[in-house]
């Protein structure tokens, strides 16, 4: 009697967390100002930043940013205070950097014997792909370093997060996601078949075609901002997401917040707290 009065009450607590937790994601729109290039590309706690600058969320002011010296600067990813991106200039072309906002200080990244494209910084590694190879370069030993998922014709690396990282690869004539911690590779062939893995944190990764794989439960959840044509999610921090979504009237940056699943977990430890409980007091 015990244990199944133990069950009712853990069920009705599970359901009600899950009521909760399931209130609907609070979506902000962010637009650069003057309407260009609306997408937004990495995120790191309050701070976001767009192909031309970066917006704070804790002020929900905008900074323009350019490379010093360039003609055109495009950003992609920010961790903590460095941000990386590429930067054009009349003579010498496109470039590869990670400046340092504290210390307003940059250094230029060219992948020896050819230009590259950053995706992704996470500590001192900044991911990228140049000619079908994944690239890391990593800024406390200054040295390079291609990656290769075993078998593969050609790989590409679209972000990281710590030791893991993620992208896709050719091979056999088809395309596959890929995650990779640093020891073992590992294919995502996503429901649906789902590709185009953009971001990752923690235990959830990013999909551009609107959605978030947990690696956890191994399920997919799609997003969509409310009356949206298309929706593009570009990168992940947190519970926090970004991309870009496209209406009748033109396209918009996004802040897409998932409520925290915390509350579900706590509850769960408490249930099962509860039943060792039991089992001490003889429950059955």
């Amino acid at each position: 009697m015990k244990t199944r009065l133990f069950l009712l009450m853990t069920v009705a607590v599970l359901f009600l967390c899950s009521v909760s937790s399931g209130d609907a994601i609070t979506w902000t729109t962010i637009d650069y100002p003057g309407g260009a290039l609306a997408g937004l590309s990495g995120i790191d706690g309050s701070n976001i930043v767009s192909l031309h600058g970066i917006y704070n969320l804790d002020t929900q002011t905008w900074t323009t940013f350019e490379y010093p010296g360039a003609i055109n600067t495009y950003l992609y990813d920010i961790d903590g205070d460095n941000i990386v991106g590429m930067y054009y200039e009349n003579t010498s072309g496109r470039h590869g950097f990670v400046y340092n906002l504290d210390t307003q200080t940059g250094t230029t990244l060219d992948f020896p014997g050819t230009s590259w494209t950053i995706s992704g910084i996470s500590g001192s590694n900044i991911v990228g792909e140049a000619n079908g190879h994944g690239v890391i370069y990593n800024l406390d030993s200054q040295t390079w370093t291609t990656l290769h998922y075993p078998g593969a014709s050609s790989t590409n690396i679209s972000d990281i997060d710590g030791s893991n990282i993620v992208g896709g690869y050719n091979a056999s004539g088809a395309y596959h996601n890929f995650l990779y911690d640093g020891t073992i590779w590992r294919t995502l062939d996503l429901p649906g078949g789902i590709t185009g893995i953009t971001g990752i944190s923690g235990s959830n990764i990013a999909t551009q075609r609107g959605g978030i794989y947990n690696l956890i439960t191994q399920s997919h959840t799609s997003i969509a901002f409310p009356g949206a044509i298309i929706t593009d999610v570009f990168n992940i921090d947190g519970n926090n997401i970004i991309g870009l979504y496209s209406v009748l009237g033109g396209k918009h940056g996004f802040l897409a917040t998932i409520p925290e699943p915390a509350t579900i977990a706590l509850f769960a430890l408490g249930a099962f707290m509860l039943r060792k409980r039991f089992t001490r007091l003889g429950g059955r």
